[in-house]
């Protein structure tokens, strides 16, 4: 039986790249749904709204039309070379987003980067790939 449906955490680090390159060259059948989470922006909104409303939304709205962007090049990309992929963007907390997003969407697999673009949260294994591992309901593999 081969996976039919596979979730790739994307944040433009090398290492999703890799997670990406990795879900289609060893499951090229499958359908790949690649998922980028930006951080909950409209907290940050709420919380400045008093002193700068005009300004924090102009930038809310760059922040995700930006994203919008580079995903659809993604897809683009890989268009290109005769891939198909779908890209998803996403608000607010990345595990959370990405366990829930797995389990209505039906993915098989999950796939990740051993590293993202976070801080200094994860010694040996990013703290996004260390949770899924511990959280998910479907097998997850941490790419490097």
């Amino acid at each position: 039986m081969s996976i039919q449906k596979i979730l790739v955490a994307y944040d433009g680090s090398d290492c999703s790249c890799h997670a990406l390159a990795w879900a289609l060259s060893n499951h090229p059948e499958a359908q790949i749904d690649v998922l980028t989470i930006l951080p909950p922006l409209n907290t940050f909104y709420n919380s400045y709204a008093m002193s700068a409303t005009g300004f924090i939304k102009d930038q809310i709205e760059i922040l995700r039309q930006q994203a919008k962007e580079k995903m659809t090049k993604l897809k683009e990309q890989y268009a290109a070379e005769g891939k198909t992929i779908e890209t998803i963007v996403l608000e607010g907390s990345v595990v959370e987003n990405l366990l829930a997003y797995s389990s209505k969407s039906g993915a098989e697999l999950i796939v990740t980067g051993s590293r993202g673009t976070g801080g200094f949260v994860g010694l040996i294994l990013g703290s996004t790939a260390h949770e899924l591992i511990l959280h998910a309901k479907v097998p997850v593999v941490v790419v490097r």
